[in-house]
């Protein structure tokens, strides 16, 4: 009897340390941020997935900046028709990459026993400006005329 409860005992603690083993392994330490414009990891430790998307137009450049420096870091860069535009491993790696077309572009990175940093920031197309030639024209004023006389 006392054979059973001591393997009991045992069987729980090795429960226990399993589920906190799983618990710790979807962590992330350091610092993120995400918007409109870009998408910041500076990674102290990361065992987990982390996912952004960015809307661009075509021909916005993402500037890149992807350093693993511990572990495996790997990041994967979609198009909105689902073809892999990047997919790596950071290794001090620095790039830019054009967006071929409209849409949404979800970045997914995956990090195991990870330190690193990954860095995108979007430069925008600018707004094409209507020409000087469709604009419509502002109404031009003659010059009056003036007439000079020897007294003035």
């Amino acid at each position: 009897m006392k054979q059973q409860k001591f393997f009991g005992i045992i069987l729980v603690i090795c429960v226990l340390v399993t589920l906190t083993g799983c618990a710790s392994a979807t962590t992330f330490d350091g610092s993120r941020v995400k918007n409109a414009d870009s998408y910041q990891l500076d990674i102290k430790t990361m065992n987990c997935t982390d996912t952004h998307t960015l809307e661009l137009g075509q021909g916005d450049t993402i500037k890149i900046q992807f350093e693993t420096v511990k572990g495996n870091l790997s990041m994967k860069i979609m198009a909105p028709d689902e073809t892999a535009l990047y997919q790596g491993y950071g290794t001090v790696k620095e790039f830019t990459m054009e967006a071929p077309m409209d849409g949404a572009y979800p970045i997914v990175v995956v990090g195991q026993k990870a330190k690193g940093s990954i860095h995108i920031d979007v430069e925008r197309v600018p707004e094409a400006v209507e020409s000087e030639e469709t604009q419509e024209p502002e109404e031009t004023q003659e010059p009056e005329s003036v007439t000079l006389t020897a007294d003035d």
